[in-house]
């Protein structure tokens, strides 16, 4: 019995109860006040649950973040093995097939013409591809120039230009502006940066954004420095004085695209 009581003792004592501060007071509420949104009034609870109970969890007992090397038994907390599962892609998986098998498929059934509505989307893209064949053009003609921007806009943008330049855009990859902020540190960027230098399609990349944080920045232009192909840079506002081998920074849109649509021709 003793060493129930103790085992329950020492876990009371890992909780946060006894130093909360205010912001774990705050982040308490907050979370409750998603619980009784999603709970009781029904909005979006699939995805205000896993957020509050996430909250709850951080806040009540910071160790479920702690790393094993961090931990005295050498056992890290329990969020840090389910980063360790999302990071190997079996979380998302699971997500998958668990909102599949919550979706309704009462109206398909009941209505099976209406599946060609959402095959017609997905048949669309094969169509095009294989009508272009069919017509003359060849898959290299799709485009040789990568694109990583942190917003759709700016990436809408470029690939216009680039197409009425002649041109063609084989990868446009969005990855958000937060990405480039100093807590994340441009861990979507780098990883994008990777996979368009093995890309061997990709001939040229252009990287748009809005200015990144400086260790962020200072980061990613010691990678591109390194790469293997000629990049075009825009960080919006930002305005360059110089250039470097193989790597070009622009200071509007239609310059990044020209310089880009130069550089594969």
């Amino acid at each position: 019995m003793s060493y129930v009581t103790d085992t329950l003792s020492n876990l009371l004592h890992q909780t946060a109860f006894f130093n909360l501060t205010w912001g774990n007071y705050l982040m308490i509420a907050v979370a409750c006040v998603f619980l009784f949104l999603a709970i009781k009034k029904g909005f979006e609870p699939l995805l205000l649950v896993p957020i509050a109970f996430g909250m709850l969890l951080v806040n009540i007992y910071p160790d479920i973040m702690a790393k094993p090397e961090d931990m005295s038994n050498g056992v890290g907390g329990l969020l840090h093995y389910f980063y360790i599962l999302d990071e190997w892609s079996i979380l998302p998986s699971l997500i998958f097939m668990g909102v599949g098998a919550m979706t309704d498929f009462g109206p398909l059934i009941a209505y099976p013409v209406s599946f060609l509505m959402g095959a017609a989307a997905q048949l669309g893209i094969f169509l095009a591809f294989f009508g272009a064949l069919c017509i003359g053009f060849t898959p290299a003609e799709a485009g040789s120039i990568g694109i990583i921007g942190a917003s759709g806009t700016g990436i809408q943008e470029l690939t216009t230009i680039i197409d009425r330049l002649g041109e063609g855009v084989t990868n446009a990859i969005g990855i958000g502006g937060r990405d480039l902020n100093a807590k994340i540190g441009g861990i979507t960027m780098m990883d994008m940066i990777d996979a368009m230098e093995d890309d061997a399609s990709v001939k040229v990349l252009v990287i748009v954004s809005k200015p990144p944080a400086k260790e962020v920045r200072d980061m990613i232009s010691a990678r591109l420095s390194n790469f293997s192909k000629p990049v075009v840079t825009l960080f919006v506002g930002e305005k360059p004085e110089y250039h470097e081998e193989n790597f070009y920074h622009c200071y509007t849109l239609d310059e990044a695209a020209r310089k880009a649509v130069s550089l594969v021709r």
